[in-house]
């Protein structure tokens, strides 16, 4: 190979690795100064189907790192670890490349008081953080299971840890593992006395769960991703009690057989729900309680239903144009059932769907309509129950069409320390969505029959840190006031 075709495969290769966008971080400390930070680049959650894998890289002495951005995962995020802060989380989803400066919270020592049913005190059980509120993001986020160890402690002979790499007030759980293969989360009561011991008594059994996935006919569905947590409530009280037992993992895929065998699960009732791998009824997911039994096999079976054929169409209102590759959402509007899926339209704006029996919704995913569409909500509902037959079904019709455009700006606080995914406009019962960028600017797609003197409702991605105002329609600004609890966490 000469040389010059080495240069070219070079160049294509750099442009096929070429990342979506560079994050340039920078770790201060509360006073500004450097911090040498490690990161892990996976997604926040241990559970999100697939085995967790730690993917730790560590930023230079002066705090600096760069990441690269892949736009594919628009919930992406990693973690942020340094010795002596409070674990951080960040989100990874940005548009385009930017710098940020990352303030780090100086952490706070919490014990961790483990005893058996008797009072006697567990030793060198592991404790390590399980849930916590992120200050920056307003996320309630998994831990991943593995840390880097100065996160994680060992209880003493008096069977006190000292668990580090998280700020007390933010903690909403811990995890306490004996003989590592039985571990428990403990959820932390919303009001006690921070500055004492928590008290987790171990007095848990366990017992074995096997979930079989069977298709309509009764034969195993290999490759069904299974996953269980508890739905106990969390016990709040002005003092220390036993916090609840809480169980939250993937649990693995369906075999040959159709089984998965979960050893050493909390003798309590747990939510199970499976993914299915059939692409036909998209992403499904079916969900049931179970109540496991302690030193017992628990036997816990799923049925997928028959599929139905159905058509819904694209309907476009301004010009009666048929549009191809517009995706439509589908939900199944049940108890216990969760399953969703996707499909595009055809030339003809048509989607074809293989769905089960049951009242289902269907929207539109509004990243794929054309420039310039937005949807529009008819005054009619877009539920349909699909019932079994051979028979091809017709559910109602969506609708898309030309939208007016609002450009404008949110003001009220300097856009670099926290970021908005989206915003709404709402008048009655039409909503307009769009986009806000770091710098606080936003467009909006409202249908053409609103009037934009109506619009008087705004949310915002993160609405829950604070609350939007209109100041002005011409141009449109929108003041942002950062909450109290906003404010003290800044």
């Amino acid at each position: 190979m000469n040389l010059a075709a080495k240069f070219l495969l070079v160049c294509l290769a750099c442009l096929q690795s070429k990342p979506d966008a560079i994050l340039h971080l920078n770790f201060v400390d509360p006073s500004g100064r450097p911090v040498q930070a490690t990161i892990d680049e996976q997604n926040s959650e241990a559970n999100a189907g697939f085995t967790y894998q730690p993917h730790l890289r560590e930023s230079n002495v002066d705090g600096k790192i760069d990441v690269a951005i892949d736009n594919s995962n628009t919930e992406g995020c990693c973690f942020v670890y340094a010795k002596g802060f409070a674990i951080d989380l960040l989100s990874m989803s940005f548009s385009q490349s930017r710098a940020m400066q990352v303030r780090m919270q100086p952490e706070s020592d919490l014990s961790v008081l483990v005893v058996d049913r008797k009072g006697k005190p567990v030793s060198n059980a592991r404790v390590a953080p399980g849930q916590i509120f992120f200050r920056r993001s307003a996320w309630i986020s998994n831990v991943p299971n593995r840390l880097p160890d100065h996160f994680e402690s060992r209880t003493d002979a008096n069977g006190v840890a000292k668990l580090r790499g998280a700020i007390a007030e933010d903690l909403r759980s811990v995890r306490v593992a004996i003989e590592e293969e039985r571990s428990c989360t403990f959820q932390i009561p919303e009001r006690w006395d921070r500055t004492s011991a928590l008290r987790v008594v171990w007095d848990i059994s366990f017992g074995t769960l096997v979930c079989r996935v069977l298709d309509p006919d009764g034969a195993p569905v290999v490759g069904a991703r299974l996953f269980a947590n508890t739905n106990d409530e969390i016990v709040n009280s002005n003092v220390i009690e036993e916090p609840t037992a809480d169980f939250s993992a993937f649990l693995g895929k369906t075999g040959e057989d159709g089984c998965v065998t979960i050893p050493n699960v909390p003798a309590t009732t747990i939510d199970v729900r499976f993914l299915s791998p059939d692409k036909a009824i998209g992403r499904g997911e079916y969900r049931k309680d179970f109540a496991i039994q302690a030193g017992k096999t628990n036997l816990l079976e799923f049925r997928q239903k028959p599929l139905c054929n159905c058509l819904v169409s694209v309907v476009d209102v301004t010009d009666s144009a048929s549009h191809e590759g517009i995706a439509v959402q589908f939900f199944l509007r049940d108890r216990i059932d969760n399953i969703t899926g996707e499909a595009r339209s055809n030339e003809d704006g048509v989607c074809e769907v293989a769905i089960q029996p049951g009242e289902w919704m269907f929207l539109i995913n509004d990243t794929t309509l054309p420039e310039g569409y937005c949807v529009y909500y008819p005054e009619r509902s877009t539920k349909f129950t699909v019932v079994q037959s051979d028979e091809l079904q017709t559910a109602p019709p969506v609708y898309i069409g030309k939208g007016q455009l609002i450009e404008g700006k949110i003001v009220g606080l300097d856009m670099s320390e926290i970021r908005f995914d989206w915003i709404s406009a709402s008048s009655k019962d039409i909503r307009g969505m769009g986009r806000v960028n770091e710098r606080g600017e936003f467009r909006i797609l409202v249908p053409n029959h609103v009037e934009l003197g109506s619009l008087n409702e705004f949310a915002i991605g993160n609405s829950s840190r604070g609350t939007l105002a209109l100041e002005s329609k011409a141009p449109w600004v929108l003041k942002w006031t950062p909450s109290e609890e906003s404010k003290s966490n800044e």
